[in-house]
């Protein structure tokens, strides 16, 4: 296994470094913004905005993959990055930013893309589960390193800006120096929005929620940190603990829904995360390491949302819709993450910063219900033909196909009975 990951180290090594670069450039962006007198709202439009690019990146980059490789693709979107990370201090304007801030999303989510279908081409049913818990350790640990780069130098100056540029042009390097021949993507066709939310109500709706938390999060937390008076370090390390929190507690979460109903643990996880809302609000203004706690317990509780509405979802599904499916949950992702800052930033401007983690507890709390309340009067799926969880970093499509129980050609155990849908 140690060389398997080794052969792939320069593709995880590259996205790594991207993802340092990207931590940082998310936590800066929202504080940067508020010193240069973007009102609150303002601010929740040039976040939301990487959102948009989320969206439009998932249904172009593929496209771009196919017709020109995975090397020069990568190249492609990390360039495009980089020169829009620099352009923000050129002209200091929310309509510029918002532009600039949805071409980074567009090509973030290509460089996942072309790292997630790259390492499902080199993982086989030995190997894919092993690969994608490396990946997803990568990904998140990248995040929270990333939001340490904050007191690299004066945040009102250019150096975050060169920093967070200079991670996404440096991480091509081994993408571009890899000896690993390039993969040759199929064509999927891609399920309604209709047909799952008839499958799945819960996953569709969990799916809205959790990114319009993690959105509103990830995009307005650091300016919330802010608002309460913390420095660079405090807010760099209030960042961190969510995503410490959601690495943490994926695992055992997950696994709790293996064994039991997984809408009663989406369920009563979303009524655990409301309640970590609270003790957020209750303990701002105090002491340090009890705000640390209250966003550990946070973004364990709310980060994993996805994955669990995912997982569940393939429960309900045959293999063969595994990716169409993930497809759609991309759109859902990326409508619900890029509403919710612009919702809230305008609920901040007039409401206080507390309204952040007031709009998080009232998503969570109508997930909490729902999902209990489908629980109880929807048998579950038999455990016999319940999909394995498996953490997922980021909402991307490919991610799905390194699932560990994804059939592979000529495995002669890797199908499956299609699963026995929700009544």
């Amino acid at each position: 296994m140690l060389g398997q990951i080794y052969g792939v180290s320069g593709l995880l090594g590259g996205m790594g470094i991207v993802l340092v670069g990207s931590g940082l450039l998310g936590t800066f962006l929202p504080v940067r913004a508020s010193l240069e007198g973007f009102s609150d709202f303002a601010i929740g439009v040039v976040m939301s905005a990487y959102y948009l690019g989320f969206i439009v990146g998932t249904a172009v980059c593929s496209r771009v993959i196919r017709r020109v490789g995975h090397i020069r693709a990568f190249a492609s979107f990390a360039a495009v990055a980089t020169v829009s990370i620099l352009a923000h201090p050129v002209l200091v304007s929310p309509v510029f930013w918002t532009v600039l801030r949805a071409l980074v999303g567009a090509s973030l989510i290509g460089v996942y893309i072309t790292v997630e279908s790259w390492l499902n081409e080199r993982a086989d049913r030995s190997n894919r589960g092993s690969l994608l818990a490396v990946y997803e350790m990568v990904g998140l640990g990248s995040l929270a390193a990333g939001q340490f780069l904050l007191t690299a130098g004066d945040i009102r100056g250019m150096a975050p800006f060169m920093i967070a540029a200079g991670l996404f042009a440096l991480g091509l390097v081994p993408v571009a120096l890899t000896r690993l021949p390039e993969p040759d993507l199929g064509e999927s066709s891609r399920l309604t929005l209709g047909a799952l939310v008839r499958i799945s109500p819960v996953a569709v709706v969990g799916t809205l929620a959790g990114s319009a938390v993690a959105g509103a999060f990830f995009s307005l937390g650091p300016l919330y940190a802010q608002r309460l008076g913390l420095g660079e370090p405090e807010i760099a390390a209030y960042m961190s603990a969510a995503l410490v929190g959601g690495a943490l507690l994926q695992w055992p979460i997950g696994g709790l829904s293996d064994r039991v109903d997984r809408r009663l643990v989406i369920g009563a996880t979303a009524l655990l995360g409301a309640g970590a809302c609270a003790l957020t609000v209750l303990v701002a203004g105090g002491p340090l390491p009890a705000l640390l706690v209250a966003s550990f317990l946070f973004g364990g509780t709310t980060l994993v949302l996805y994955a669990l509405c995912v997982a569940h979802a393939n429960d309900l599904l045959p293999q063969a819709q595994f990716l169409d499916a993930a497809r759609g949950f991309n759109f859902l992702y990326g409508v619900g993450a890029a509403v919710a800052p612009v919702v809230i930033g305008a609920l901040m401007s007039r409401a206080g910063p507390a309204s952040l983690y007031g709009f998080c507890a009232v998503a969570l709390v109508g997930l909490g219900v729902l999902a209990l309340v489908r629980a109880f009067v929807r048998r579950d799926t038999p455990a016999g033909v319940r999909e394995e969880f498996v953490p997922v970093v980021t909402p991307s499509a490919e991610a799905l196909e390194m699932h560990p129980h994804r059939p592979i050609a000529g495995d002669p155990g890797a199908s499956r009975s299609t699963r026995a849908r929700e009544p």
